[in-house]
């Protein structure tokens, strides 16, 4: 489920416990945060569209009172009502930045593929109507490649800055990895990796995706190399291993990110890592956590 999708629907619970509970906003979701799962930005997104609700609860209430016909707003359920509450106030008051929208075309499409997901799909993640989209993104091949410029945007760099954080070059390409297998566990990275579903169904015969692809690849590979040679400088590799080594470990993450589809267990994910950067490390080098 999708960060505003899941958000939504805490925005609702919320305001039917505002309704029913009587109290302020404040003392309702002091009652209902507690006990509710859900990750920050989730939270975040919900609270702003309750206490967005229930700001403009007023004129939100005299426009559905308005253009409900042959319903008063006091005979609908309370479920109904506050439905409308908040699509209303989504429609008429709130705005999602671009790149929050974008973002969660970004994990539909990566969750579910090109081919699966539908154009209907991408609306309810994205909270917009087909004309919008169409008007703001284009149609769906333009949305899919504006969601992986994003993608590689934001991914790549997060890549060569954990690549690049160690104290020393191997450690930085440890700590990469590290990081990979806590989110194929338990985050995105169960889905795999957008960029290599991406080359499975439409590289060999899209060139725009086939561009982007080998960009992604190529910013990977060249912050494995500059770890690789600090590694080198600093006596951590064995001898003949340098920064040429860097196709070998992008090859590593592509299989890992096929593997992390087949839901494989952590001891599974760590053996795999351990015995290629062994392959890599001279022997007085730690590789392992």
């Amino acid at each position: 489920m999708t960060l505003r999708r899941k958000g939504r629907e805490l925005a609702l619970q919320l305001l039917y416990q505002w309704e029913v509970r009587g109290e302020s906003a404040e003392k309702v979701e002091e009652a209902f945060w507690p006990g509710a799962k859900a990750a920050a930005r989730t939270r975040e997104f919900a609270h702003r569209l309750f206490a967005g609700a229930v700001a403009a609860a007023p004129e939100i209430d005299a426009l559905v009172e308005r253009y409900a016909t042959n319903w008063r707003l006091d005979r609908m359920s309370a479920i109904d009502r506050n439905i409308l509450r908040l699509a209303t106030f989504e429609l008429k008051f709130a705005t999602a930045p671009p790149r929050v929208v974008l973002d969660e075309a970004v994990d539909t499409f990566w969750e579910h593929g090109f081919d699966r997901t539908a154009v209907q799909d991408l609306c309810a993640a994205m909270g917009l109507n087909p004309g919008s989209l169409y008007g703001t993104f284009g149609d769906k091949r333009a949305l899919f490649l504006a969601s992986l410029d994003r993608y590689v945007d934001t991914v790549s760099r997060q890549a060569i800055e954990r690549i690049g954080s160690g104290h020393s070059g191997l450690s930085g390409i440890r700590s990469y990895f590290d990081h990979l297998i806590a989110a194929m566990l338990d985050g995105k990275r169960r889905w795999g990796c957008l960029i290599t579903n991406s080359v499975a169904e439409l590289a060999l015969h899209d060139p725009d995706v086939a561009a982007r692809v080998k960009l992604h690849l190529a910013r990977i590979e060249s912050a494995f190399a500059s770890a690789l040679a600090r590694a080198q400088a600093s006596g951590e590799l064995v001898q003949g291993i340098g920064p040429q080594g860097a196709a070998y470990l992008v090859c590593l993450v592509q299989g890992l990110n096929i593997l992390a589809k087949t839901k494989p267990e952590r001891r599974v994910l760590e053996g795999v890592v351990d015995v290629a950067l062994k392959a890599l490390a001279s022997p007085g080098s730690r590789t392992r956590r």
